[in-house]
């Protein structure tokens, strides 16, 4: 391990390259591993580049919040198939997840 001195700029110039090239290395891995889509569920998915990677009902942005509390709330499994355009089945698959 070197000890860095006051007045070695070519070592300090040589540090900071290495800190550089490490962070964007591990900026990089990060990176690819932050864009895998998985789908947790039948019919719902987690994918960070929707919602921050809120789960969703899959192949659409709806979160499954919104589906679970709009039934909640007192809307009617149709209604929510109408306002999201979400088939049957998408509605109920967040109620058994």
């Amino acid at each position: 391990m070197h000890i860095f001195v006051y007045g070695e700029l070519e070592s300090w110039k040589l540090f900071d390259e290495y800190l550089v090239e490490k962070i964007s290395r591990q900026n990089r891995e990060t990176a690819n591993i932050e864009k895998v889509a998985m789908e947790i569920a039948p019919y719902i998915t987690v994918d960070p580049a929707i919602h921050h990677g809120t789960p969703v009902i899959t192949g659409t942005r709806v979160p499954i919040s919104i589906v679970i509390g709009s039934l909640a709330g007192g809307m009617s499994k149709e209604e929510v198939m109408q306002e999201y355009e979400l088939t049957k089945t998408q509605v109920e698959a967040p109620l058994s997840f």
